[in-house]
């Protein structure tokens, strides 16, 4: 009984020790910590940085020892490879409180790692260097990205240099950023990886286009169809502009006739800009210049065949093979036929033969005829040849006579009749009357011709010759000449030198409409005209 009773005591006893104990241990445990720790600013933050021991590990937390009287608890998910934490290791912690409303060290791994690698990101940050982390998970707008155990926010923006549908597919890469933003309160760190791939870009490009010289043929992508050409990436990331103008010698209205995204095609270089970096492309000139040799090829007076491209007012453009297009003018392409529009003639698309008329290798020119590939009916009709046709047309100064199908002649008033002064046409002919005329003139270049009726017959004053003696009527007397009708319609005068009778007063020795003997001086063919003299002998 007495032994039972000394056992109850010495419990009591060293119950009562126990607590002695733990008091003085956990107060001892706070003469390791600056009591202070708590009020200092942001910037000293770093002094609440404190070195912890893992000392047991669970599925879900790790306990780590601090020297308080209790552990801190920090969860296995915030450390970067929480698989290889081990008991023993030493883990910096920031120390929020000594003791939370659960009884435990309130500690975190993550704002001890943020403090810690703060100075590195920062200067990071400032001299704009590339920092190495590794894609965590997705967010809303973007990635979250560990920085050495520190979040940093990666904007869906600024991933990659083209949009990414799949961002899961990323997670677990290990790569550089830069950091963009930063903000120490909030603990906020923004980073791109879009800044480094373009940068990465534009020093390939530069290498690239330092090794590239104009006349290389390489082969590139096609990644963009616009209606001025075609973007071609002929090296990661090196785009090259092809301008329609530079992809075909032939005719092009649109790039997308000649090519497609994504088509594989090969190029030649045209032009570097190493300053813009900007690199021009040529697919044409990698086939023969067409109009080298084009006068061999298509001689003056050759025929050839071709498809109508293009259509304007004054004529039509023919193209004869791919970069080589002639133009039938609308004057070429009927002799008979007045053609106002050439799609009287022919269409876009329609295949015609043509002639061709002359060659400007310089500009680039082929002038066809279409109509020369018949021959010129103009030619088969002659000067004095007779003819006859109808009255198409009346106009003041004469008529138009169709003498043969499209074929038109104008018989101008003057040619009508040798000695009647013709005031009207109308007087005489009307549109649909047949008449014969002869042809007086031909003006090829123009396709005109001149009729006349009064050339059917022999023109009156060629039945007179110099000497000879006639009579006629006196018609006029006007400026000290004395002028003369004959009775076949000629006309002639008497000059003052050549009147036999001199006076101040002619009309005292002449008469209006009396008949006088009179002697051939001269005979003026082209105008028509006989000069006299009454001085008969």
């Amino acid at each position: 009984m007495e032994e039972k009773r000394n056992e109850s005591v010495e419990i009591i006893i060293n119950r009562d020790l126990a607590k002695d104990q733990l008091k003085k241990l956990y107060d001892d445990s706070f003469k390791s910590y600056d009591l202070d720790i708590f009020s200092k600013k942001d910037e000293d933050e770093q002094t609440r940085v404190v070195n912890g021991r893992v000392v047991r590990i669970t599925d879900k937390d790790v306990i780590i020892e601090v020297g308080l009287k209790s552990e801190g608890v920090i969860p296995l998910s915030d450390f970067s490879e929480p698989e290889k934490v081990k008991v023993g290791d030493i883990v910096p912690v920031f120390l929020e409180a000594f003791e939370n409303e659960d009884g435990f060290a309130d500690i975190s791994l993550k704002k001890a790692q943020f403090i810690n690698l703060w100075p590195k990101i920062n200067e990071s940050y400032e001299k704009g260097t590339n920092i190495t982390g590794i894609i965590k998970k997705q967010v809303k707008g973007g990635m979250i990205v560990d920085l050495m155990g520190v979040d940093a926010f990666l904007p869906g923006s600024q991933i990659d240099l083209q949009p990414v549908d799949d961002m899961n597919s990323l997670i677990g890469l290990k790569t550089e950023f830069r950091v963009i933003k930063l903000n120490y309160k909030r603990r906020n760190i923004v980073v791109s990886r879009r800044l480094i791939l373009e940068s990465e870009k534009e020093s390939k490009k530069f290498e690239f286009l330092n090794n590239l010289k104009v006349g290389d043929i390489v082969e590139g992508i096609v990644k963009n169809i616009t209606d001025f050409g075609a973007f071609i990436e002929i090296e990661k990331g090196v785009d090259g502009l092809l301008y329609i103008t530079d992809m075909s010698w032939g005719r092009l209205v649109h790039p997308s006739e000649l090519l497609s995204l994504n088509e594989k095609v090969k190029v030649v270089i045209t032009a570097i800009n190493k300053e813009k970096g900007r690199i021009n492309l040529g697919m044409k000139q990698l086939t023969p210049y067409p109009w080298e040799n084009i006068e061999e090829k298509y001689p003056v007076g050759s025929r050839v065949k071709g498809k109508v491209v293009s259509i304007e007012d004054y004529g039509s453009f023919v193209e004869i093979e791919k970069g080589v297009e002639g133009l039938i003018h609308i004057s070429e392409m009927s002799w008979t036929q007045h053609v106002k529009k050439p799609q009287e003639i022919m269409q876009v698309g329609d295949t015609v033969e043509a002639i061709v008329l002359s060659i400007d290798k310089k500009n680039e020119r082929i002038s066809l005829g279409l109509k020369q590939l018949s021959d010129n009916p103009y030619d088969s009709i002659k000067v004095g040849q007779k003819v006859k046709g109808k009255i198409t047309k009346i106009q003041k100064f004469g008529a138009f006579v169709e003498i043969s199908p499209g074929i038109e002649g104008l018989l101008h008033i003057s040619n009508i009749s040798w000695d009647n002064k013709i005031s009207k046409i109308e007087d005489l002919y009307k549109v649909g009357d047949e008449i014969e005329c002869v042809v007086v003139n031909i003006d090829n270049s123009k396709q005109r011709i001149s009729l006349g009726i009064k050339q059917l017959q022999k023109d009156p004053i060629e039945n007179y010759s110099e000497g000879d003696i006639v009579k006629g009527k006196i018609s006029e007397i006007k400026d000290k000449s004395i002028y003369i009708n004959l009775d076949d319609g000629v006309k002639g005068l008497i000059p003052q030198r050549l009147i036999a009778k001199q006076s101040e007063n002619l009309t005292n020795d002449y008469v209006k409409d009396s008949e006088i003997e009179l002697k051939v001086v001269d005979i003026d063919l082209e105008k028509r005209r006989i000069i006299f003299t009454d001085k008969v002998e």
